[in-house]
């Protein structure tokens, strides 16, 4: 499991030929695109990624922990996608990169029916349609999302996605923090 600060660090990734796999040629042709120069004939197949302490998956995995929102370079639109595969690709004799096989959700037909009604209250409507696979680095995800799949007499099939970005994974408790006394406490009350 790879786990990575403020600063995407993929060099510190260390490559094992002894664990790769053969990558499917579709994949092959996605990669190569995304680095013309790496070998993309075989890769680690991770099933989980570590960002910032939230744990990411792929949709094998756990569904609900590989449904994550992409930041676009060049927007401010935060896009609904779903993690099919993480992968460890050699890009270079000395370096290894993480990368992600996404599947973004497609935008609504009528552009004025996906986000611009529900922004106040923090959500977007999306076509229940995934795109093709494409290539993301790590540090593309911004949270992961929650959704809410339902079908309208106008649109058709819609997804309703909020972001979980102002969901913390639960605080640790250590020796300097005030959790601990009222864990200690409340432990001590028998509660």
């Amino acid at each position: 499991m790879m786990s990575f600060g403020s600063v995407e660090r993929p060099e510190v990734a260390i490559w094992n030929p002894m664990a790769t796999s053969k990558v499917p040629l579709k994949l092959q042709t996605i990669l190569r695109r995304h680095n013309s120069d790496a070998r993309v004939d075989r890769a680690q197949f991770l099933t989980n990624i570590t960002l910032y302490g939230l744990r990411y998956t792929t949709s094998r995995k756990h569904f609900g922990n590989s449904c994550v929102l992409l930041g676009l370079p060049s927007s401010d639109v935060k896009v609904p996608a779903v993690i099919d595969s993480i992968l460890k690709i050699q890009t270079s004799a000395d370096t290894v990169e993480i990368v992600l096989a996404v599947r973004r959700y497609k935008a609504l037909r009528n552009p004025c029916d996906r986000s611009s009604r529900f922004q106040d209250i923090g959500f977007s409507i999306w076509s229940s349609e995934l795109g093709d696979l494409e290539i993301v680095k790590p540090g593309s995800i911004t949270s992961h999302h929650a959704s809410l799949f339902f079908k309208t007499a106008g649109l058709g099939a819609v997804i309703s996605v909020i972001s979980l970005a102002r969901v913390s994974p639960p605080a640790q408790p250590n020796e300097d923090s005030d959790i601990l006394d009222i864990t200690l406490s409340l432990n001590y009350l028998n509660l």
